[in-house]
């Protein structure tokens, strides 16, 4: 009877799923993603915490090239580039700085390893073995502590199997795209592995003067080799060599507001925009004089031993990174030499891990490490005055630096970790984590002040005002977590972690020369399912987070400044989806609630100034916290169904988000209003499965979507922000192989 009622069951779902006449194919269940998000292989769907798993199949299926895509499939993340420097948010928290002195708080890991240097997350998801998003702070097993969450890319290791693969699109935009991969066996127990991308596109921000570079164009060159060397079964070597570039103009920004100035008192920087032409109202237009671009590199090597000895599996994993950017901006957007910004920095990294993992099979499992990071950063801001009403106000505004900044960065940070697992049963178990940390920061800067008021009648002389910042860290922090799995396919657990992020740096604020730590304590219960004899998948998670000394920009009246606000609360719940009644059928969503907002605290607006020196005083709490969406939801479905002339596979992807604030004031024009993304997508693979082509169209609704906003302070016009936006509508189509 049971048996009987569960066919019932199966075949009611499937005929609402899809209805009887799509049904083609029985379905073998729902594949299983493996992760290593603790440190260890396990299945998703085993592991006691909120994750998102991506492998390259599904990627290419939802159209996901780059980092930046996952933000439509992940509830709560939000991922985006200003000025060539990542900014990741999860959960409420992250880092809205464009500097390098704050750490991010969703750490960015590139085959395990972090990667400080924003910048060095920017490569194309291309030949990966998957991608693992893990919401919540994670502060035992992850190099750098964070108190929202870590997104880990795991490349496709090599195999001792050949294997060639690529594509090459063509779309709007004159978008051409190469990819290409290679595995190759070169002994018994050696193989090696290379993928390399080219991307170029022509911009979707057209320049209307005369000569003028477009923005948000791509030139884009990534390349990746991976060597493998298995001398015996217990022992593996693994090296990679990695490479990518942007040199471009894609972080081109544009002004949101139509004129200048909206308001406030005269002064220096209200003179100077009061001349400038009103801006076109298509948010894709622009009128710059001024040839911005974008210089984006970052290269190195990394390599990792591992050694299983029966009890156990020992790890040790090295990693030397550089990185590179530039960034040139015409921040006034319009065809008169008033304000642009020439910013950049280049740095190194090095990491060692070492790590202890126990082999499974006994009542306790242990995972024991010890972690040594590494970082050099050498960082400049160039902010440049021309004209002012029309005419240069002698050599200081007309050819010398209205704010210059010098920084050398150096960071140093220590740890070590130990996670032990008690399993009482087959089913019931107890996860306790512990890390203890130890984070070194230093900063030498030369700062040339900004001028403020109205210009001197003579060039004042040229000073620089030297500092340097000294500041230390330290904290413990950890988990404890219960998991119970009352069947096979169901589990449930209830999960405890405390998060944090080492205090920043300013190096262009000697007022203000650090911040302090930032600390989370998060609590967590979720459940994960297969229903149905595997074919839906259903998983839900319900949080509650309290953050203390959130580090935050605020504007005391020149420039953004970081400082530790008091803290927040966000909570929410979180769920994901996967419906598959048969192989030929599949619909999969997520859906994130987030319920967030500030303690009290009192700060210049920058929105409102009050004189040439000050700004309008406003509470920010209960505001909602920036970057985080009330509501994000996704949903996608596909179909694929056999001919004689191939395998068609048709889906269609659709993203919701809620209004979005960019500033911690809730500001009305720093803020982008609720929106939808629509993708559809048509694939074709040969009978033989070697060939394939796809057509795509994304962005249906061709929406003007701001992906973040910055306002650059008093000094340099408060009244208008900046603003990044999302591509419109495009499209293309590609062909490629796989043998």
């Amino acid at each position: 009877m049971k048996n009987h009622l569960r066919q019932v069951s199966s075949l009611v779902a499937v005929v609402i799923a899809c209805g009887p006449s799509l049904c083609l194919a029985q379905t073998q269940g729902i594949e299983e993603i493996v992760v290593t998000a603790e440190k260890r292989a396990s299945s998703a769907q085993k592991t006691p915490i909120a994750l998102s798993a991506f492998d390259q199949g599904l990627l290419d299926q939802k159209g996901v090239q780059d980092v930046t895509g996952l933000q439509a499939q992940v509830p709560s993340l939000k991922f985006t580039v200003p000025q060539g420097v990542a900014q990741i948010t999860l959960r409420g928290a992250g880092n809205d700085s464009v500097t390098t002195g704050a750490d991010n708080g969703v750490g960015f890991h590139y085959d395990g390893v972090y990667i400080g240097n924003p910048a060095g997350s920017l490569a194309d998801i291309w030949d990966v073995e998957r991608v693992e998003v893990l919401r919540g702070p994670q502060g035992t097993l992850y190099g750098r502590n964070t108190t929202g969450g870590a997104i880990n890319i795991i490349p496709a290791k090599p195999s001792d199997v050949f294997e060639a693969k690529g594509d090459i699109t063509y779309g709007s935009e004159d978008l051409l795209r190469m990819r290409a991969a290679i595995n190759v066996p070169l002994a018994d127990g050696v193989a090696a592995r290379l993928a390399a991308t080219h991307a170029l596109r022509d911009g979707y921000l057209k320049n209307t003067y005369p000569g003028g570079r477009d923005g948000d164009d791509l030139d884009l060159w990534t390349a990746r080799g991976i060597l493998s060397i298995e001398p015996t079964d217990s022992l593996r070597f693994t090296l990679m060599a990695t490479y990518a570039e942007n040199d471009d103009n894609s972080v081109s920004p544009v002004r949101a507001g139509a004129s200048y100035p909206r308001g406030g008192p005269a002064n220096l920087i209200t003179s100077i925009y009061s001349t400038v032409p009103p801006k076109s109202s298509d948010p894709r237009r622009t009128n710059k004089n001024a040839d911005e671009f974008t210089l984006l590199r970052f290269y190195g090597v990394s390599g990792t031993v591992e050694w299983d000895f029966e009890p156990a599996m020992l790890r040790s994993s090295t990693s030397y990174y550089k990185s590179r950017r530039r960034v040139f901006s015409d921040w006034d957007d319009s065809p008169l030499d008033y304000v642009s910004v020439d910013t950049g920095d280049k740095g190194h990294q090095f990491t060692q891990e070492l790590t202890m993992i126990s082999n499974p099979g006994s009542k306790l499992d242990y995972i024991f490490g010890a972690y040594l990071y590494n970082f050099d950063n050498d960082n400049k801001v160039f902010v440049d005055i021309g004209e002012i009403d029309g005419s240069m106000v002698g050599p200081f505004f007309g050819t010398d630096l209205f704010l210059d900044v010098i920084d050398s960065l150096k960071l140093r940070s220590r740890a070590v970790y130990g996670q032990l697992t008690y399993h009482f049963t087959d089913s019931l178990r107890l996860t306790g984590g512990l890390r203890y940390t130890w984070d070194k920061k230093s900063s030498t800067s030369l700062v040339h002040p900004p001028v403020v008021g109205t210009p001197p009648a003579a060039p004042p002389p040229t000073f620089y005002v030297p500092f340097d910042i000294h500041a230390k860290w330290e904290e413990p922090t950890g988990k404890i977590a219960l998991d119970y799995e009352l069947s096979r396919d169901n589990m449930i657990y209830a999960l405890y972690s405390h998060g944090y992020k080492a205090g920043a740096i300013n190096p262009q604020d000697p007022a203000t020369p650090s911040t302090d730590k930032e600390l989370v304590d998060s609590w967590e219960v979720g459940t994960k399912n297969y229903f149905l004899d595997r074919t839906l998948q259903f998983n839900v998670s319900a949080f509650y987070a309290k953050y203390n000394d959130i580090q935050i920009n605020i504007f005391p009246v020149t420039s953004a400044v970081l400082v530790n606000v008091p803290g927040g609360t966000a909570k929410g719940i979180e769920m994901d989806f996967i419906i598959e009644p048969t192989d030929n059928f599949r619909i999969d969503g997520a859906f994130g609630y987030i319920d967030s907002g500030y303690k009290s605290f009192v700060t210049g607006n920058p929105a409102f100034p009050t004189g040439p020196n000050s700004l309008r005083q406003d509470q920010i709490g209960n505001n909602p916290l920036i970057n985080t969406p009330k509501y994000s939801v996704s949903l996608g479905g596909q179909y694929r169904f056999d001919t004689e002339a191939g395998e068609f596979t048709l889906r269609a992807d659709h993203a919701m988000r809620s209004r979005l604030n960019f500033d911690i004031f809730a500001n009305a024009d720093m803020q982008q209003k609720a929106s939808t993304k629509t993708d559809l997508r048509l694939s074709w693979k040969s009978p033989s499965q070697t060939i394939t082509a796809q057509i795509f169209v994304q962005n249906i609704e061709n929406s003007d979507v701001k992906v973040t906003m910055l306002r650059p302070g008093g000094i340099l016009g408060a009244d208008v922000p900046l603003a990044w936006y999302a591509a419109p509508r495009t499209w293309g189509a590609s062909v490629g192989f796989n043998f």
